[in-house]
């Protein structure tokens, strides 16, 4: 089988070959990436390269990038595999590229190529493809996951946090629930207070346009706080006065369309009325899916798949966007979903891959479930952590 690839070369002789982001992903479809780190130069590199064969073993795919190229190994069975790769134009050398190994983790990738030099480069497999962000409850912390793995807490100071988002810019917005606050960690570690007056806040969302949507738990309100400070209520045909009677009961995720900036569709778990409603730019509220038990995480995807962790039903769910309800992963069904492994899960989100993340709270664990069913562990040492987001990006690519 051939596979997808791209770039054109341009590093110097003897430069380190290093993993770099690729502006597509035409030919992705990963939930695990390939990283190569040289540790001795090749003295002829290729324009491109194409992969066959078979790559370190997984359920998932798994993408090789270097420096100048990339190629992806498809539902890997083992770790072992030859890639191909020779210049675009002309008659210069061919290399082979041999991966070896036997399981998830490390394997090892050779490059030679006809004049005999080679180089060996160890490659790691590693789960997120983007940085995920944790409100480690109990522990009191919001905490970073990074893709190799590292683990870093983002501010202090935090009373039960229940709930984060990231924004374009990266200022962390945490949801402050014993302290009723919600506050923004930015990038240098400062914190500020966002908005005022909430009760016990569960979930926040924010928008490309820096629109900061909270999940008012206590006052049984959405809000949204603009960047100038204003705050107005979710459906904005309310106002901030009577905004606890637009019908919402315990909210206690919300959640907004990747890259929206204005006139956002919002969607909110709606715990208390054990309902997930989208409200409409124009203050429609719609319900969306049915069946759920304390639904308290809420997520979309960029064409509009909604996500949801299905609390007391220890399920994560995917509504369609034409309402067909399935199971997370979806190598279950609806009748056996809870058979997942998830316990009260509390938080989710999706990457632009088609990863979904689960905070699954009682387990005191973030997991990844990646499009083929199977699922992974994301960092370590959590304790009751209730949400999950991701870099506001969301496309590693």
């Amino acid at each position: 089988m051939l596979l997808g690839f791209a770039g054109a070369c341009s590093a110097r002789e003897g430069n380190p070959l290093l993993p770099t982001a690729l502006s597509s992903t035409n030919n992705i479809s990963s939930a695990e990436r390939v990283l190569a780190v040289s540790k001795r130069k090749i003295r002829f590199k290729p324009r491109s390269l194409t992969l066959s064969g078979t790559g370190p073993t997984s359920t998932k795919s798994v993408v090789v990038m270097e420096k100048e190229y990339m190629g992806r190994f498809n539902e890997a069975s083992s770790c072992a595999g030859i890639a191909k790769a020779s210049p675009r134009k002309g008659h210069g050398p061919r290399l082979m590229v041999k991966v070896t190994g036997v399981a998830v983790g490390m394997c090892a990738i050779v490059f030679s190529d006809t004049h005999k030099n080679k180089a060996r480069l160890p490659i790691k497999v590693v789960a997120n493809l983007v940085g995920v962000y944790v409100a480690d409850t109990d522990n009191n912390a919001v905490k970073k996951v990074a893709p190799d793995g590292t683990i870093t807490t983002i501010g202090s100071g935090f009373g039960y946090p229940n709930g984060v988002a990231v924004d374009t810019l990266g200022n962390v917005y945490v949801a402050d629930t014993h302290n009723n606050a919600i506050k923004k960690v930015a990038p240098n570690g400062s914190l500020t207070p966002i908005g005022s007056a909430f009760n016990g806040p569960y979930g926040v969302a924010v928008d490309s346009s820096g629109d900061v949507y909270v999940a008012d738990t206590f006052n049984n309100a959405v809000k949204v706080v603009a960047p100038n400070g204003t705050i107005t209520c979710v459906p904005a045909t309310f106002t901030l006065s009577n905004c606890g009677t637009a019908g919402f009961s315990s909210p206690s995720g919300v959640a907004v369309e990747p890259n929206c900036s204005a006139n956002c569709n919002v969607y909110v778990a709606d715990d208390g009325n054990n309902a997930v409603k989208m409200v409409a730019p124009n203050g429609t509220i719609t319900s969306i899916g049915s069946g759920f038990n304390h639904p308290d995480g809420v997520a979309v995807d960029a064409i509009g798949n909604v996500y949801v962790a299905d609390s007391l039903n220890g399920a994560v769910k995917k509504v369609a966007t034409n309402e067909v309800i399935s199971c997370v992963p979806s190598t279950l069904t609806l009748s056996n979903c809870s058979t997942a492994g998830f316990k009260y899960p509390r938080g989710v989100a999706v990457d632009a891959l088609g990863n979904v993340y689960v905070a699954d709270t009682y387990n005191s664990a973030v997991r990844m479930v990646a499009p083929s069913g199977a699922i992974m562990v994301i960092g370590s040492g959590f304790n009751y952590p209730y949400s999950v987001t991701l870099d506001a990006a969301r496309d590693p690519f």
